[in-house]
């Protein structure tokens, strides 16, 4: 029985929006960075870990929860 090896494409989640990977090259913190210039909220976020579901490794990206004092 020979094993067979797949790459997971990856999938990012923010506030009900999938957004695209913008390279495989780019770690998960960096495709944060990288729509925090079109999502400011995306700076102070959390990474969930990944989830898979049907061949995609699934990351969703959780605002900060908070209050200004």
């Amino acid at each position: 029985m020979a094993i067979e090896v797949q790459q997971l494409s990856r999938e990012f989640l923010y506030a009900g929006q999938k957004l695209d990977d913008p390279g495989a090259h780019l770690t998960e913190e960096q495709v944060k960075t990288y729509y925090a210039t079109f999502y400011p909220d995306l700076l102070t976020a959390a990474i969930d870990p990944a989830e898979v579901r049907n061949g995609r490794r699934i990351f969703q990206f959780r605002k900060a929860t908070g209050s200004k004092g």
